[in-house]
């Protein structure tokens, strides 16, 4: 999958494993709303069983974190992952 700098997709029967380290500096990112967004629509693609995600980026990476599950837990029924 094509991905921001500093992020990493794999994918594996089903599972989407994504690691996110920051976009305009490693490990000192504060993502927004849209950075995340449009790294669940990557996620989405697949249509995954299982999504991980672990944030590397120390400074935010809780609240980026708790972001991120709200927007995966949004996703349309069609899409969501398990």
């Amino acid at each position: 999958m094509d991905c921001p700098e500093g992020t990493w997709i794999a994918t594996s029967n089903g599972i989407v494993y994504l690691r996110i380290h920051g976009r305009t500096g490693w490990y000192y990112h504060d993502y927004s709303l849209e950075e995340l967004e449009e790294l669940a629509s990557k996620v989405w693609e697949g249509r995954p069983d299982r999504v991980y995600v672990f944030f590397n980026n120390d400074h935010w990476m809780l609240e980026n974190a708790r972001l991120m599950k709200k927007i995966l837990e949004g996703a349309p029924d069609s899409r969501r992952p398990g």
